[in-house]
């Protein structure tokens, strides 16, 4: 079904969304303040039910146009080395650098950490660190900024997953929303 369709048969269906790292997330759907939620992660999220969308987000480095990086088509690992980072606080506490850099994980610097990007740009602009971050985040909050992205080279891609709770017991429009997930992602799991 269509977006365009689902708003005809269902106009009075609104959702509420929230924008927060996996962590809160989780949290919220364990209390039942969210019926779904969509996560961004390296393997499926195992202990929910999930659909994984068809969009893999590339991780790279969002940064300021005049640093020297800026100019490359693709960052090495060895070029994160060179200066400090800001990294999701997701990404520290699923060890993902030390997945990708191995035992030269503790050569990076590490400026500081986010849950959500936007609220690096200000420190991007003012020269503290360039933000290891998604693509289509960094398109989303940087690129109207002044600021650029590489992706990295090798190239490390995320899934995205829209999640929920196991138990969950859904309200008609829950129902209906899991309906269309199943015919939209049904072969993306």
């Amino acid at each position: 079904m269509s977006r365009k369709s689902w708003r005809r048969s269902y106009p009075h269906i609104q959702f509420y969304l929230v924008s927060s790292n996996e962590d809160l997330i989780y949290d919220s759907l364990q209390k039942g303040l969210l019926d779904f939620g969509i996560v961004c992660r390296a393997d499926a999220p195992r202990t929910y039910v999930f659909r994984r969308i068809p969009h893999d987000d590339a991780w790279g480095l969002m940064m300021r146009a005049d640093n020297p990086l800026a100019v490359k088509e693709a960052v090495q690992r060895a070029d994160l080395l060179q200066g400090p980072l800001i990294v999701s606080e997701q990404a520290m506490k699923h060890h993902e650098l030390d997945y990708y850099f191995g035992s030269a994980a503790e050569k990076i610097e590490v400026a500081g950490t986010y849950n959500l990007l936007h609220n690096t740009i200000f420190f991007i602009e003012e020269g503290m660190g360039s933000a290891l971050c998604f693509k289509g985040m960094a398109d989303a909050v940087g690129s109207s900024r002044g600021l650029v992205f590489r992706p990295l080279d090798p190239v490390i891609y995320s899934a995205n997953y829209v999640v929920w709770r196991r138990d969950q017991v859904f309200s008609r429009a829950g129902r209906l929303v899991v309906a269309a997930l199943d015919e939209a992602f049904s072969n993306h799991a």
